[in-house]
């Protein structure tokens, strides 16, 4: 199956049972986790005396650091999924 199906599940799923509050409390969403990442680094690496092209460099980093950690482990899970109706359904 494609994995657009397992993005429109997915999505359908989300968009309409939602996450459940135990399960929130427990491990939240992967956007907020994205999100305290970002807050994170940009509190350790956004230092107001620093030179603009530090920050921007910095910064760089940061981006490359979220990117390159969250797309791989999205890409991981994807491979380690089977590809049969239980893969998209824990999609």
């Amino acid at each position: 199956m494609s994995y657009c199906y397992a993005i429109l599940i997915a999505f359908l799923l989300d968009r309409f049972i939602g996450w459940p509050d135990w399960i929130y409390q427990r491990l939240s969403h992967p956007v907020v986790w994205v999100g305290k990442s970002i807050s994170i680094l940009d509190q350790r690496l956004n230092v107001p005396d620093y030179a603009d092209q530090k920050k921007r460099t910095f910064g760089v980093m940061m981006l490359a650091v979220i990117l390159a950690g969250f797309g791989g482990i999205s890409f991981l899970i994807a491979i380690l999924l089977p590809d049969n109706l239980w893969g998209i359904l824990l999609a």
